[in-house]
């Protein structure tokens, strides 16, 4: 396998002179190629001709030093770049610039592009890159890579050993028969979630005995789903005044007008408090008792615990307009909470026993 290809834009030969000699003193040069270009049509070409190796790109400000009001309108050329760039191709992306300044609204919640001063030098760029090289993060998603490769087997496997004698005719048919107006839309999406689902069950399989644990980071993820709101979904409110976690029934979801929510509050166990993590983590009952479920802290969210006795329903407009989105959490994990409150809904509970009394009728039998 050929080496990785990171691309560098800019119209400054100093600059590109610079960056060259700093790539060919660092680790990188091993595994991957530095590339230059001038102008946007060198740049294409170079993307053009490089595509299955693409690792990372780089960008500056080509052409005239762009005003205020084109960086905001989204005219200048290497915004444009980025752009395309970003929704082709799955690498990190670098706008390296003196002119932070006029793009501080742009490319904000694009998680894989990342805005470096030119004060800070080309090394921070390449430092990064490093650090993704290193973890395995460019192999996974990078075109050609981990996901794209593998993936693509798995389904394959899913495929040839999903269906057994007749039944590939039979779901066809059944939906034909239902609907046949809508037969090949509906078959089209039931049969991709059919691959889906046997090839997410295999991703997700328990593995080796010493491997068997997950990182935290794993109970978390960004839906992009087009359902508004879905059960494991976590909002926060615009004030920042509050966290709540959707629990509304999945199949209530899509066409629901109120939600069932919990409060998540800010309370985890401290770090130094390995005992105390360890037993929320597995929801030890006698650490968590059956009012609280914990989420553990990830680079994504702050964890906490959700408070079932907060339970309360909010109008779809409301979150809409009050709530913004934050993360969503795992199906697993959301079962695990789905459950807790139902057995805390279930308690039918009983006046407490006075344990003076108690204890004098014990000691009374004792006596006998």
């Amino acid at each position: 396998m050929g080496k990785g290809i990171i691309i560098h834009l800019d119209n400054d030969d100093k600059l590109l002179g610079v960056s060259g000699n700093y790539f060919k003193q660092c680790d990188l040069r091993t595994d991957f190629d530095f590339v230059t270009c001038k102008t946007r049509e060198e740049f294409i070409e170079a993307v053009k001709q490089n595509k299955g190796m693409l690792k990372s790109l780089i960008f500056d400000l080509v052409g005239p030093i762009p005003e205020k009001r084109e960086l905001d309108e989204g005219n200048a050329e290497f915004l444009d770049d980025v752009e395309t760039s970003f929704a082709k191709f799955s690498i990190p992306i670098f706008i390296y610039t003196g002119y932070l300044d006029l793009i501080t609204e742009r490319f904000k919640n694009y998680g894989t592009v990342f805005k470096v001063d030119k004060d800070q030098g080309i090394n921070v760029i390449f430092d990064k890159i490093k650090l993704f090289h290193d973890s395995g993060f460019l192999d996974v998603f990078c075109p050609g890579g981990v996901l794209e490769v593998e993936i693509y087997k798995e389904i394959h496997e899913s495929f040839v050993k999903q269906f057994r004698n007749g039944e590939i005719e039979s779901i066809i048919k059944t939906v034909q028969g239902t609907n046949p107006d809508d037969c090949k839309a509906r078959c089209t999406d039931l049969f991709k979630r059919i691959a889906t689902k046997a090839l997410m069950s295999k991703l997700l399989s328990p593995v080796a005995e010493d491997k068997s644990t997950v990182n935290a980071i794993e109970h978390y993820y960004r839906r992009i789903s087009a359902v508004d709101f879905w059960t494991g979904d976590i909002l926060e409110k615009n004030d920042k005044s509050e966290k709540i976690i959707v629990l509304t029934p999945r199949c209530d979801c899509s066409h629901a007008t109120n939600y069932l929510v919990c409060k998540i509050e800010p309370d985890f166990p401290p770090a130094n408090k390995k005992d105390q993590i360890r037993r929320a983590l597995t929801d030890n009952p006698n650490y968590s008792g059956t009012t609280f479920r914990y989420l553990p802290p990830a680079p994504v969210f702050n964890g906490g615990r959700v408070n079932f006795s907060s339970h309360k329903t909010i109008t779809k407009e409301e979150l809409q307009s009050e709530y913004s989105s934050l993360i969503t959490l795992s199906d697993d994990l959301t079962n695990e909470i789905l459950a807790k409150m139902c057995s805390y809904f279930l308690r039918t509970g009983i006046n407490t026993i006075n344990v003076d009394e108690l204890v004098t009728y014990l000691d009374s039998l004792n006596e006998v």
